[in-house]
């Protein structure tokens, strides 16, 4: 008897799903919900906007999409859900092209479950030095109360040298820009950020 023959394997597509939306470009889990990017969807006549889509688990077992969940002020090219993660109730997407601090600037949102079960966007993050061409929002992560952001196309220490940031939750519910971390050797090409994980 194969050790896998005791799991259930279940593919999981969106209802509304067509040709070149990305979906599955970034996936985060916890515990019986499942966060999955689509980072180039079309929203309206907004081509590459993008969307992230909520599946959760039911008591039989199955996987069921809930919630396709899009930036409140989403725009073209903005790639919302390229980088996603899940922690409980609390929902992190990166649209690493948005352009409110430049072209391509970057930043993130967190959305939040709430009592009756809905998803609201509760807050969009941005850098407070961010500029055009940072990528902010390429790479996200999530735990409890911190949030990590890279940027690794910021120029801090030359170009595409990189940087992250990091976001702490205050008690009254607001998301705090506490550090911008960036390598004691940086260097131009580092791409320092492209991928970030924290925890604790």
């Amino acid at each position: 008897e194969s050790p896998c023959d005791s799991f259930q394997l279940e593919s999981l597509l969106p209802a509304d799903g067509s040709v070149r939306d990305k979906f599955g470009i970034s996936v985060a889990i916890s515990d019986k919900t499942a966060l999955i990017g689509a980072f180039e969807d079309r929203i309206g006549s907004s081509p590459n906007a993008g969307s992230a889509y909520i599946f959760e688990q039911g008591s039989d077992g199955n996987w069921m999409e809930t919630t396709k969940l899009v930036a409140s002020d989403f725009s073209s090219d903005d790639r919302f859900g390229f980088c996603v993660d899940l922690t409980g109730d609390v929902a992190l997407i990166g649209a690493y092209q948005d352009d409110d601090n430049g072209l391509e600037s970057g930043s993130a949102y967190v959305f939040q479950r709430q009592t009756d079960g809905q998803w609201l966007e509760s807050i969009k993050l941005l850098p407070s030095d961010g500029i055009g061409g940072d990528g902010f929002g390429a790479s996200v992560s999530i735990s409890s109360s911190i949030a990590i952001v890279g940027a690794p196309f910021a120029d801090e220490a030359g170009t595409s040298s990189g940087s992250t940031y990091v976001f702490i939750r205050s008690d009254d519910g607001n998301w705090i820009e506490s550090a911008k971390l960036t390598p004691s050797d940086a260097d131009g090409g580092d791409y320092f950020g492209f991928s970030v994980a924290i925890m604790g």
